[in-house]
């Protein structure tokens, strides 16, 4: 048994959810449960105004798997909440050994819980332990809030512990190998809603407008205040299809202008639809200097594997050849973004060729079948 720690807010069970967290999440579940038996442990508060206990459900992901949820409980806002968790491994190790003794803790970002949860597992059990970090706890900026440090603290304890570790980029990597940590990089995994045939690299021309999409969070530390000014902007011959949540919503909703679509928070089948039915994505992403070179955004490695041409802020650098060769960067502003998208407007048969190989990377490295094979034959070396 696998229990994955992770905190896990998908448009249905959150008033304020983590669209982008949630669906790596739900991906590695999925490819995790090709290999064995999966729990989750949720250490969100998606209940936000009311108080409950530890409560058992079902998750049902895509590709037909069911995955047990131990959710953690909730009181009356999330901060407070959070802090209360802390106190809560040991109950949490109660009912997770309802369901057996898991084999190995999968962590998501070695948050202080999931530090905490790990580092006090029960004296019987020898359950590896697979970090996957995402992000170094001080790349984003959240203002005056503690709680990063707090991560960063009991995070130095659990580092030394760790077996395996999954790691967004190049930089992430050597911060663990500086630390003694067996890694491998993981940019991202393509859902398989995303692996079949590549229908627009066999035609040649568009008919109509070219469509850009954003899939993302609507706030400014994801760019979203850029696909605004698009949006209100837009060239001729382009439209603009968003899909999304944040702070950002309200403004997105009361753009009116031809050829822009605000989609809202929509589900993941539709989400993968009009990707896939878009010529170009726009990943406007915050400068990576600004976060400490600690991110790579997930959702760029989906946007490969769609067959879209990617449009994207700077990207740090990554080991596997030719899975950036198709992006086509611009620089953070306005002037630059609609200069870069009417000049592939222009062109588009000739990006749509460039990015034709780098799908191919994407979907060879990055699918869910490839993960899962990566994952069990580390599985099968820790055990032998």
């Amino acid at each position: 048994m696998i229990v994955v720690v992770a905190p896990y807010s998908p448009l249905d069970l959150s008033s304020k959810p983590h669209l982008g967290a949630a669906r790596k999440i739900e991906l590695v579940l999925s490819s995790l449960a090709a290999i064995d038996d999966v729990v989750l442990l949720n250490t969100a508060h998606n209940d936000n105004g009311c108080f409950s206990w530890f409560k058992w459900s079902e998750r049902k992901l895509s590709g037909g798997v069911t995955v047990p949820v131990l959710n953690m409980p909730s009181v009356y806002t999330s901060k407070i909440g959070k802090f209360i968790h802390l106190f809560f491994y040991k109950a949490a190790w109660r009912f997770i050994l309802e369901k057996g003794e898991p084999q190995c803790l999968w962590l998501y970002n070695g948050y202080s819980f999931e530090s905490i949860f790990a580092l006090n597992s029960p004296g019987h059990l020898n359950s590896k332990i697979v970090l996957e970090l995402e992000d170094l706890h001080t790349a984003r900026h959240r203002g005056l809030s503690f709680k990063p440090f707090i991560d960063r603290i009991f995070f130095s304890k659990l580092i030394g512990k760790v077996d395996f570790a999954w790691a967004v980029n190049d930089s992430v990597r050597e911060y663990l190998t500086l630390h003694g940590v067996r890694s491998e990089v993981l940019q991202g995994i393509v859902d398989n809603r995303l692996s079949g045939p590549d229908v627009k690299s066999e035609v040649d021309t568009v008919s109509g407008p070219v469509k850009c999409g954003y899939f993302g969070g609507l706030s400014s530390e994801k760019g979203a205040d850029l696909v605004l000014a698009l949006g209100k902007n837009l060239p001729m011959g382009l439209e603009l299809h968003v899909c999304g949540a944040g702070p950002l919503s309200n403004e997105f909703d009361e753009v009116n202008e031809s050829g822009f679509f605000f989609h809202g928070c929509v589900d993941s089948d539709e989400l993968y639809r009009t990707m896939r039915d878009c010529d170009v994505v726009v990943n406007p992403h915050s400068s990576i200097e600004c976060m400490d070179n600690g991110v790579f955004p997930f959702k760029v490695v989906e946007y490969i594997a769609s067959g879209c041409v990617v449009v994207s802020t700077e990207l740090p650098k990554v080991e596997l050849e030719g899975l950036l060769d198709g992006v086509v960067y611009f620089e953070s502003n306005l002037d630059d973004l609609k200069c870069v998208l009417v000049s592939i407007a222009r062109d588009l048969s000739l990006h749509r060729k460039k990015s034709e190989s780098a799908r191919d990377v994407a979907l060879t490295f990055y699918s869910e079948k490839a993960f899962s094979k990566r994952c069990l034959d580390f599985i099968v070396e820790s055990n032998s």
